[in-house]
């Protein structure tokens, strides 16, 4: 997310020419942007992060369904 929001103020500076943004290469000005891709479609499925995450929130609803039917309240 801090990546995206960099990115769009990178951007943003190099419309409005603002030094030192302005004399900027556009690859640098928009490599926040690559890395975030890269990060969503190499690194998360080489990882599978997102199914873990997935996976863990899916344990976690199932031992609460089985606490409130054994009668286990918080």
């Amino acid at each position: 997310m801090y990546l995206l929001i960099i990115g769009f103020l990178l951007v943003l500076l190099k419309f409005m020419d603002i030094n030192p943004v302005s004399q900027w290469s556009w690859w640098w000005v928009l490599s926040p942007f690559i890395i975030i891709l890269i990060w969503w479609e190499v690194i998360e499925r080489v990882f599978k992060l997102r199914e873990k995450r997935e996976e863990a929130k899916l344990v976690e609803e199932r031992k609460e369904r089985l606490d409130r039917l054994m009668g286990k309240k918080k």
